[in-house]
């Protein structure tokens, strides 16, 4: 993963919509994609990410399908999804405009240091995908894209191009995780689990959920992902209960689950091949699984989905 250029990472989409071709970005490295203005997207099936989309809209909506949550994105709001998380039945209306960053988890790790654990809570623990801007406390986030924009657009050939970029994604991710400190703050005490610095336990924690994102087939046990952490199941229940309040094993089940709903949802794989493919070792203990998870049985989720659909 350490010298994996985005552009491997990006997921295959058909780039053709309404006969025009996809616009080219405004700039692309090894670790960044951006597009200042689109306002047509190429046909998107389902597909899981491999990179960190930021996405900041500027008029119209857009509904989306995270991990098997619907999530609408209004003017003036930022839609952020983390890797690892499958998206699906993409709807935009004709007067759909926005601006889009990828980022890939060595990016994001490396300029947010110290306060990755802030992303971490918010992305993957309380699963914070639409972000509202509050301009009257502090700079817009949208604001925030269009800087990076003009940076980007207007100094094409000045040598410190790529110096600049990164100040502003700086700016762009702290500013990010400010807003989302500010949402942690006004939840319930016993619903914000926030350590005060980056200790071993934080960095741990990041190392595991990396693990899991990594990891083919997630249904594993604890103590499968601690041995290659090289520390013992209960100090790492330990650290993901420090750290968020929940164990260790709440975190596989939600990757678990995540992926369940997107191959019930968005493929036509059978029951039976969709067991093997997460790794459960028969088909009728992945049918208590699902109804554990789920409320119902593989198949009549399904149906449901169908239903719901027509």
């Amino acid at each position: 993963m350490a010298n994996t250029d985005i552009r491997e990472l990006m997921p295959k989409t058909d780039a053709r919509f309404s006969g025009k071709s996809l616009r080219k970005p405004d700039y692309e490295d090894s670790d960044v994609i951006f597009i200042e203005s689109i306002e047509e997207l190429p046909q998107i099936y389902a597909s899981k990410l491999k990179v960190n989309v930021f996405c900041y809209c500027s008029q119209g909506r857009m509904e989306i399908d995270v991990s098997g949550t619907h999530y609408v994105l209004n003017p003036g709001q930022v839609f952020v999804c983390p890797s690892g998380a499958y998206v699906d039945n993409v709807l935009i209306t004709p007067d759909f405009k926005f601006s889009v960053l990828h980022l890939t988890d060595r990016i994001i790790q490396s300029i947010l240091s110290t306060n990755v654990d802030v992303w971490n809570r918010a992305v993957y623990v309380r699963k914070e995908h639409i972000i509202d801007s509050k301009p009257q406390q502090h700079d817009d986030l949208g604001q925030h894209f269009m800087v990076l924009a003009n940076a980007i657009l207007k100094a094409e050939d000045f040598p410190f191009r790529e110096e600049m970029l990164r100040t502003m994604l700086q700016l762009i991710l702290l500013g990010f995780c400010a807003r989302l400190k500010e949402i942690e703050q006004n939840e319930p005490v016993e619903n914000v689990f926030v350590t005060t610095k980056p200790n071993q336990a934080t960095i741990q924690f990041k190392k595991f959920l990396a693990l899991i994102r990594e990891e083919e087939v997630k249904h594993k046990p604890v103590y499968y992902y601690a041995e290659k952490m090289f520390i013992s199941a209960k100090y790492l229940s330990h650290i993901c209960k420090e750290v968020t309040g929940k164990s260790a094993n709440d975190f596989i089940q939600m990757a678990v689950v995540e992926e369940i709903t997107h191959y019930l949802r968005s493929t036509t794989l059978s029951v039976k091949e969709i067991s093997n493919k997460l790794g459960f070792p028969n088909i009728s203990f992945f049918g208590k699984y699902v109804k554990q998870h789920l409320g119902a049985s593989p198949n009549e989720y399904r149906r449901q989905l169908y239903v719901d659909k027509k």
